[in-house]
């Protein structure tokens, strides 16, 4: 079975919706709307009193321009509701508050409202309307008497605040001068303006370390050059000493020792031991000598080639030597240089940060400079043209309270109270899982509604049960002529039903087909018809009472009723019948043998065969076989029998007469029957002779066809 579906919304569903829920929406809305009359009946009265302030044109300097009370308007907001006035204003008239804080409770009961660009009204609001009209006038003149000071000391606090941002703002750029120095002391002449300098510094550098390297390879070659040759000396005898024929030993040991010396000079500097050793014993030699032994050998030109290039080589060593130390500082200082020019940019970022956060500080403490400037000319202008307020009008006591507005509170319930009785008929809308019609209940499951029936209201006889037999007591309404159709729907069911099984065969006879079998009538066979709904109080035995006395009506057989709630019988009291001395279908069930005409009462050409009294073991006598026996028994007699059976859920006997049955007929009343119990129902049942259902209590005066009723009612029924 599919789910339940929403419903389109539309004018007529929502109107449908309201009458279905009018009380849902007007419960909530008396109630709501009741107790917002209640509060507002019981809210004190409020009074509110207020005094006319204007400028004063006589009092202010000529050929002045006064500024607006819209400019001045947070300055008098702050002179009415500054704590000392409000304060002085509570002590004088002993006002008091229900709140903690009575300083903000009166400041809330004071009003300032703008008349024009120069007056504006003083109000205040309270229980008392005397008391009202005196403290707007007395705020008004301690207002007036204030404005001058409220001024002065407004211009005074400021400068104040100006001066202590003045005195933060120079102590702050004392600070970045200090440090920007300080920076630059560090730092030296890695600074970017020093960057040009540095730049031709290396430039300089660079070329003077290019000439000293230049020098440096010239002195290497020539001291090469000088080594190589005086090698070439050595092998062709330079070092070997002069012989001289006369030339005594210690003389010659003198020559030797020189040859040595020379030959150490070339290796090795002055300073070095066996040069200094040599030199000493040269020396000793030298000075002990007799001068008589001193004997002169002319040296060769070898030698004297030789000596000179010793001479010449350790005057390159000296020159190479100060080559040397000059480039060593050359190099040391181009690289500092470099180091200077490579940390250039990263100081140049630094001092930006430094000088870009003094101009801003710098630009800050001008721009507050200038307006410490303006607001101190402003001040001496306001304080020499000072605005001055008069009381133009003062206030009067009012004669009528401005609170509570009690028509429009009791609207505003009004309006919540529609408001929550939306909401909760919505709600209920949303939660009911019943069928409201056909359209619902078709939408739900395939089994076809035979007929709709209306609602039977008291006005049309519904205040007592027997009343509610509308064939009878209402015979033209509109509830009888839907059980007229819903006889006529159901005998044709009747007839396709028994066609189709006829044709198709039926496993398990019912017990009118087996009563036509063992009597092999001829006649027009009976129909056995089981009234039965999910659970109770959906109309079963109503519907069964006016069923079959349409069904007596428009049918030529006769037409038998049958109470077969043993458990809980009401037929009898639709008949108004007390059952004293009466025996019914129960009583049958325990005489089965017995003439059933006895058990039979005749109610405008129905039969009908009550049952007065709750029976014992109620499924046992309707499962026994003399119950099938006693049926049959009926079926011979009788063309149409109607069964009103117990519901379905939870008990068994509504099974056993659906079983006993030819046909069965579903009973659902409209807003009532869930629809997953219907569901449940139909589920527990053997779907294959039911012929359809009956949907009651349908709301038709508000349904999309309503007007066909209502035309029916105006033109065809009958007025009693």
């Amino acid at each position: 079975m599919p789910t339940k579906q929403v419903e389109n919304i539309s004018v007529h569903n929502l109107l449908a919706v309201i009458w279905r829920r009018k009380l849902a929406i007007a419960l909530p809305t008396l109630l709501v709307t009741a107790a917002f009359t209640v509060y507002a009946h019981y809210l004190p009265e409020r009074y509110a009193a207020q005094a006319l302030l204007a400028i004063d044109p006589q009092a202010n300097p000529p050929n002045v321009q006064i500024p607006t009370v819209e400019e001045q308007l947070w300055n008098v907001r702050d002179t009415v509701l500054g704590r000392p006035l409000v304060e002085k204003v509570i002590g004088e008239f002993k006002l008091h508050s229900s709140t903690p804080d009575i300083v903000e409770d009166v400041k809330s009961r004071i009003n300032i409202d703008v008349v024009s660009a120069k007056s504006f009204h003083v109000g205040f609001q309270g229980e008392d309307p005397e008391l009202v009209a005196h403290v707007a006038n007395r705020l008004s003149e301690l207002f007036v008497s204030q404005t001058t000071n409220a001024q002065t000391r407004t211009i005074a606090q400021a400068n104040g605040l100006l001066n202590g941002e003045l005195e933060s703002l120079r102590a702050k750029l004392s600070s970045q001068n200090e440090q920007i120095q300080n920076y630059k002391e560090k730092v030296g002449s890695a600074l970017p303006e020093r960057l040009d300098t540095n730049l031709k510094a290396i430039d300089v550098l660079e070329d003077r370390i290019q000439r000293a390297s230049a020098a440096i390879a010239t002195g290497e070659a020539a001291r090469a050059a000088a080594v190589k040759e005086m090698s070439e000396l050595e092998k062709r005898g330079a070092l070997d000493p002069a012989v001289s024929k006369d030339q005594s030993p210690g003389q010659r040991k003198v020559d030797e020792l020189k040859l040595d010396l020379a030959k150490a000079r070339a290796k090795y500097t002055e300073k070095n031991p066996e040069v200094v050793s040599l030199a000493k014993q040269v020396k000793d030699l030298e000075q002990n000598q007799p001068q008589a032994e001193r004997g002169r050998a002319e040296p060769s030109a070898v030698s004297l080639r030789y000596v000179q290039l010793s001479a010449e080589l350790e005057g390159i060593e000296q020159r190479l030597q100060s080559e040397h130390q000059e480039l060593n500082s050359l190099t040391s200082r181009l690289q500092t240089d470099r180091g200077q020019v490579a940390s250039a940019p990263q100081h140049e970022n630094e001092m930006a940060l430094l000088m870009r956060d003094r101009a801003t500080t710098q630009e800050s403490y001008n721009a507050l400079l200038a307006k410490q400037n303006v607001v101190a000319a402003d001040g001496a202008d306001r304080v020499n043209r000072g605005l001055i307020f008069t009381i133009a009008e003062a206030a009067r006591p009012p004669l009528v309270p401005y609170s509570p507005r009690r028509a429009r509170i009791t609207l505003m319930g009004i309006f919540a109270g529609l408001c929550l009785g939306g909401l909760i008929a919505f709600g209920a809308e949303q939660l009911t899982t019943s069928f409201r019609n056909a359209e619902e209940f078709a939408a739900f499951t395939s089994l076809p509604v035979l007929a709709e029936v209306p609602a039977i209201s008291k006005r049309n006889g519904g205040r007592t049960k027997a009343g509610r037999v509308v064939t009878v007591k209402q015979p033209t309404s509109v509830a009888a002529e839907l059980y007229f159709t819903l006889a006529t729907r159901v005998r044709q069911r009747c007839q396709e039903q028994s066609r189709d099984e006829q044709g198709k065969g039926r496993s398990a006879p019912s017990v009118s087909t087996t009563a036509r079998n063992t009597e092999q009538r001829t006649q027009p066979s009976s129909v056995v018809l089981a009234i039965t709904s999910a659970t109770g109080g959906e109309g079963k035995t109503l519907t069964s009472l006016n069923l079959s006395i349409a069904l007596a009506k428009s049918f030529r057989g006769k037409v038998l009723l049958v109470d077969a709630d043993l458990r809980r019988p009401m037929l009898h009291e639709y008949l108004e019948l007390t059952g004293a001395g009466q025996q019914g279908f129960g009583d049958l069930l325990l005489n089965p043998e017995d003439d059933i005409h006895k058990y039979i009462l005749e109610y405008n050409g129905l039969s009908v065969m009550p049952t007065f009294r709750r029976v014992p073991n109620p499924i046992g006598m309707l499962a026994s076989d003399s119950a099938r026996a006693l049926l049959e028994r009926m079926s011979l007699e009788f063309a149409f029998i109607v069964l009103d059976s117990p519901p379905i859920v939870p008990m068994a006997d509504g099974h056993v007469l659906a079983s006993l049955a030819d046909h069965v007929l579903l009973i659902a009343r409209a807003r009532r029957t869930p629809r997953e119990l219907f569901k449940l129902a139909v589920e527990s049942l053997d779907c294959s002779n039911v012929i359809g259902v009956a949907l009651n209590d349908v709301d038709l005066k508000h349904s999309r066809y309503s007007s066909a009723y209502h035309y029916y009612q105006d033109n065809y029924q009958v007025r009693e």
